[in-house]
């Protein structure tokens, strides 16, 4: 089954992915995109009418990460949950996994489905891809929430500094034939390594989880684009987040960094990297008995949180209800 929509200049076409593909959710569906700038997997939830709710996943995963907090979610939003470029179902195009690419995928798929303006979680290289967003096109976005991500603007300090050896695997991750060789080959030990250290209850993961993280990890085009992220994403954002700090740049549009309570590097960086206050735009919420997979480790407490935060931003100013 495919759907047709006409948009200025562009004809997108939408092709219903095909059932027994992805586990059953009630409630969501999924598509297959063909958009200007390349074809992505969406899973949407919710009612259209409803506020639109963009959810960026993290590497190594994809949509799946979201698994738990899209129920919950969609009792109050349009959920709308992509696979990241050379994520997941989504296409791995060859070339242009920076920032600006990201972004103009999500602003593509916006203006497919004719959202003028959403709310924006995110997690991990995700929350990079948010805060390109909400820095290029802050009139698109009412709020963004961004977890273990490093600050908006990030100082160096020794204390955090002394932590980013938990980081070593991006070492790999950026070479481009080691790293897309350790994380697709074999029995993916490097993947699954990758899900169980960086967690504080890898059990919280079934084997249905762990297949629907690392299968598409098996391919090769997907192991090459995440290697690619990370050469021409994570690094270069990361860098500009502490240039922004040295500038002293405030964000466009309101945030709230999430950060887990056992997350050791993320959590050294807002602790010893950040200081809160110095942009009233910018506020924290550290989660309890989370690491970096926040999502999985505390998802009814995330769920909670969004909900929260956005009814709360949504009180203080009544017309962002108003975003399609």
């Amino acid at each position: 089954m495919k759907r047709t929509y006409h948009v200025p200049m562009v004809q997108i076409t939408q092709h219903e992915v095909p059932r027994g593909m992805f586990p059953d959710m009630t409630g969501v569906e999924h598509w297959m995109l063909d958009l200007p700038t390349t074809r992505l997997h969406v899973a949407f939830a919710g009612d259209p009418h409803a506020q639109p709710l963009i959810l960026l996943h993290g590497f190594p995963q994809n949509w799946w990460e979201w698994r738990e907090v899209i129920a919950p979610l969609a009792q109050h939003y349009w959920v709308i949950v992509p696979d990241l470029r050379g994520a997941g179902w989504s296409d791995a195009p060859r070339q242009g996994y920076s920032a600006e690419h990201h972004a103009r995928d999500i602003i593509a798929l916006m203006d497919v489905m004719s959202i003028k303006r959403a709310a924006l979680v995110t997690h991990d290289y995700g929350a990079l891809i948010g805060y390109h967003l909400t820095d290029t096109r802050a009139p698109r976005f009412t709020h963004h929430i961004a977890m273990s991500a490093p600050p908006p603007a990030l100082t160096t300090h020794s204390r955090w500094l002394g932590e980013t050896w938990r980081s070593w695997y991006q070492i790999i991750m950026w070479l481009p034939g080691l790293g897309p060789a350790l994380l697709s080959g074999g029995k993916q030990r490097f993947a699954t390594h990758l899900l169980e250290a960086y967690s504080a209850y890898p059990e919280v993961w079934s084997a249905t989880d762990r297949a629907m993280f690392l299968t598409p990890l098996k391919r090769a085009a997907n192991a090459r684009a995440m290697s690619k992220v990370h050469r021409h994403l994570i690094h270069p954002e990361t860098r500009r987040r502490m240039r922004n700090a040295r500038t002293d740049q405030r964000v466009s549009v309101p945030t709230t960094l999430l950060v887990g309570e056992l997350d050791p590097l993320v959590g050294a960086m807002v602790r010893h990297g950040y200081t809160e206050g110095r942009d009233p735009n910018v506020s924290v919420k550290v989660v309890p008995d989370a690491s970096h997979y926040v999502v999985d480790d505390q998802s009814v407490s995330v769920a909670t949180i969004i909900t929260t935060t956005l009814s709360t931003a949504q009180e203080r100013t009544p017309d962002l209800a108003t975003t399609q």
